[in-house]
């Protein structure tokens, strides 16, 4: 991320380089914007950028509602629960999951990395190759 928003050279060297690994295949949450959300724009710019990269390298996508991995990984928000305190029990689910990996999700500001490796774990599950 480059100024709030998602680089897309960037993004495709780091796609590039995971290709070089052998096929890949990318899941990407499936995301939308709340009316009048500040940083709405930025944010549906950083999703197109993202689509953009994986189909212009020609890698598979398959788009996973929130509504679907999250109970999956046993991340459903609770009644009383705020967004900050789930968004922790991500971050401590990615440090129980990959304990050796565990400093990568250390910091409150590293929840979407968390994130993003849960959302990586449920696909991977549900594809039978973990």
């Amino acid at each position: 991320v480059t100024s709030g928003r998602v680089d897309p050279a960037k993004s495709a060297l780091i796609v590039g380089m995971c290709q070089l690994q052998g096929t890949i295949h990318a899941a990407v949450e499936l995301v939308f914007s709340m009316p009048r959300q500040a940083g709405a724009f930025n944010f549906g710019v950083s999703a197109g950028v993202v689509h953009g990269v994986l189909g212009a390298l020609s890698v598979p996508m398959s788009l996973v509602s929130p509504g679907v991995w999250k109970p999956a990984m046993g991340l459903r928000r609770g009644l009383n629960e705020s967004q900050s305190q789930n968004k922790t029990r991500a971050r401590e689910l990615a440090q129980k999951l990959w304990p050796l990996q565990a400093g990568l999700f250390k910091l409150i500001k590293n929840h979407d990395r968390a994130e993003a490796a849960l959302l990586a774990r449920f696909f991977c599950t549900k594809q039978g190759w973990v």
